[in-house]
């Protein structure tokens, strides 16, 4: 349908279509009523194509933001707890095993860490970011050829990644 010169589809569309024929025609009112159930309409469809999926990962985003403040009061074991909680949520969510990873390095859960970080690698291979804190876990664990190779692939990673920038 066109409505003065506009191209419009039924549905919010139209709604929104409608609204501007009355702003055009100085009927106000009636363009704002448009423009709110237009409003309405949008954020209700958005609401309900809103798939189990979308849903679990803002929920798994809440808890590794809870997760990050146990882990800025040194509360590590309930920091593990949350990101744990988030990757039930979304288990292939990179940020939550990173996170998990930092906050058993800092446990000195060595292993717990470099299987964190490699699954984080594993994820999303261009964070040159897991790399570091690879490195970092290698180096604690006095294992400094591996801390050094994960250090170079950190710097390479790094830098690929300015070069795109």
């Amino acid at each position: 349908m066109e409505i003065k010169g506009l191209d419009c589809n039924f549905g919010v569309d139209f709604i929104i279509c409608a609204g501007f024929w009355f702003f055009n025609d100085d009927n106000f009112d009636a363009s704002l009523d448009l423009s709110l159930k237009a409003k309405y309409h949008s954020e209700k469809n958005s609401q309900e194509t809103q798939t189990p999926a979308q849903d679990n990962l803002k929920l798994a985003e809440q808890k590794v933001t809870e997760g990050l403040s146990a882990a800025d009061n040194k509360n590590f074991s309930q920091a593990i707890a949350l990101y744990t909680q988030a990757l039930e949520l979304a288990p292939n969510y990179s940020v939550a095993y990173y996170n998990r990873g930092t906050s058993n390095r800092e446990l000195k859960n060595y292993q717990s860490a470099l299987d964190d970080y490699n699954k984080v690698i594993q994820l999303t291979p261009e964070l040159w970011q897991a790399y570091t804190a690879l490195a970092l876990t290698y180096f604690n664990l006095q294992k400094y050829d591996q801390a050094i190779a994960n250090c170079n692939i950190a710097i390479q990673k790094k830098m690929t990644t300015q070069l795109l920038i």
